[in-house]
C-alpha cells in the first residue's frame, strides 16, 4: 500500500463531508479509525504537517520514531500492520529517506 495514495484518498473523502474541519480534526475524525485512537490520528495528521513545512522538530522526530517501534513490536505479534506503514512511512520521511511518494519496507 502507498501511504501518499492512502492519504490522498482519505483526506479527499473527508473534506467532501466536512469542508470547515481542520487537519486536527480530519486526523481524529479520518485518521482516528485506521490507528485505532482519535490522539494517534491526530498526531500523525500534526506530524505530516510539520514534515509538509520541513519544521519538525527533533523531539517530534522522536515521537515518531517511538511510534513506529511500538508498532514495529506489535507487528511482529501478527498486529497492526496498518499503523505500522503509516508511521514507518512518515518516519523514514522526517529521515529524508525515499522518496515522498513511494516506500519500501524492504
Amino acid at each position: 500500500m502507498h501511504i501518499p495514495a492512502a492519504l490522498n484518498y482519505l483526506a479527499f473523502s473527508h473534506f467532501i463531508h466536512w469542508p470547515e474541519d481542520s487537519l486536527r480534526q480530519f486526523g481524529r475524525k479520518t485518521l482516528g479509525p485506521v490507528f485505532g485512537a482519535e490522539e494517534e490520528g491526530e498526531s500523525f495528521a500534526e506530524h505530516l504537517a510539520y514534515l509538509d513545512a520541513a519544521a519538525l522538530t527533533d523531539r517530534m522526530k522522536k515521537d515518531i520514531h517511538r511510534r513506529c517501534k511500538a508498532c514495529s513490536d506489535a507487528v511482529y505479534q501478527g498486529q497492526g500492520l496498518m499503523k505500522f506503514r503509516f508511521w514507518n512511512w512518515l518516519e523514514r520521511q522526517s529521515l529524508g529517506e525515499g522518496e515522498s511518494q513511494t516506500v519500501n519496507i524492504f
